[in-house]
């Protein structure tokens, strides 16, 4: 993943970072590989005036485990998220962000068809192909 400074701005950045976390653990918990995949995009992206990292990072965590003991609550939270960010992100964020979800949803080895079929839907509905597809049709 390339570094492009200033790519996300603040909102958008950690919604991703939301984002990235809650679909990395649909399995149940985010494995070690995915978090440190996490981390790098974070470390890449985030800028100081987001405030502090650590700080975000715990609350992030904290609401993450929370989601974890109800799965429909998970799922809907998901869903809702990549809606709103389907809609917000610009293509560039879009593509980007697919990138990380690629690689952060597979690692564990866990990656049923189920967890296939959630991945091609998210997939589908962020990337930047959906949108000049919608925007043509209207």
């Amino acid at each position: 993943m390339e570094n492009i400074e200033g790519l996300f701005g603040e909102k958008d950045l950690k919604q991703v970072l939301y984002g990235a976390v809650i679909l990395s653990s649909f399995d149940g918990k985010v494995h070690e590989k995915e978090w440190e995949r996490i981390q790098t995009f974070a470390d890449r992206h985030w800028q100081s005036r987001y405030g502090d990292f650590l700080s975000f990072q715990k609350n992030l965590l904290y609401d993450v485990n929370q989601l974890l003991g109800d799965v429909s609550e998970l799922f809907i939270r998901a869903d809702s998220l990549v809606e709103e960010l389907s809609v917000n992100l610009k293509p560039r964020q879009k593509t980007v962000l697919v990138e990380l979800l690629s690689e952060v949803m597979p690692p564990c080895g866990v990656f049923g068809n189920e967890d296939a079929d959630v991945l091609s839907n998210i997939l589908d509905r962020l990337s930047p192909e959906a949108e000049e597809g919608m925007n043509q049709t209207v």
